[in-house]
């Protein structure tokens, strides 16, 4: 696959999850992606592999939550901990996979959100795997949250983005560009 002009660099795209959560199938969705460049990590179990990971290196953090799997669970504590505040308010998304399926869920959808919440994470998506028309629209919307996560965003210059995170309060910030800020209290 060819590289979009305006990404300099691949996306570094850390997913997380139980086997048979759905990694692959959305890997492969993600990667037929032409408006972005993906390079994909996975991490399935709960052990040494953790040291390997370089969240530093890591721009979005997918935790796939399989509802038909009571293991999944543990993962999804277990990565919700290791993950920095930082990544886990602008750089983390849950993705509860398999509710097609809700006669067979063995979690409960209120328990992820709890925890999820109790961590500071609050982005969800929820993914059917097996519908390829919603297969396509899921996957444009997971692909716009990395867009503005990362600022890969078409007709926004990086710089902008800079700006605005090294901008102490950037509510003074108007269309006057010749505006300047408001005088400090005394």
């Amino acid at each position: 696959m060819l590289r979009p002009t305006f990404t300099t660099r691949p996306i570094n795209l850390l997913l997380i999850g139980r086997p048979g959560s759905g990694k692959r199938t959305l890997a492969q969705q993600l990667m037929r992606s032409p408006d972005m460049f993906f390079k994909v990590h996975v991490l399935e179990q709960s052990d040494s592999k953790w040291d390997n990971v370089s969240l530093v290196s890591m721009d979005y953090v997918f935790i796939l939550v399989d509802m038909t799997n009571t293991t999944t669970s543990a993962l999804l504590e277990q990565a919700l901990a290791r993950l920095t505040p930082e990544f886990l308010l602008t750089k983390t998304s849950i993705i509860l996979t398999k509710v097609d399926q809700v006669t067979r869920w063995m979690v409960q959808e209120e328990d992820v959100h709890n925890m999820a919440v109790d961590y500071g994470c609050s982005s969800f998506f929820y993914m059917d795997l097996q519908n390829d028309a919603l297969q396509k629209r899921q996957n444009e919307q997971l692909i716009r949250t990395i867009a503005i996560a990362t600022h890969q965003l078409r007709n926004v210059h990086p710089l902008t983005a800079k700006i605005m995170e090294n901008t102490p309060d950037p509510t003074w910030i108007t269309d006057d560009a010749f505006q300047s800020p408001p005088a400090p209290d005394a």
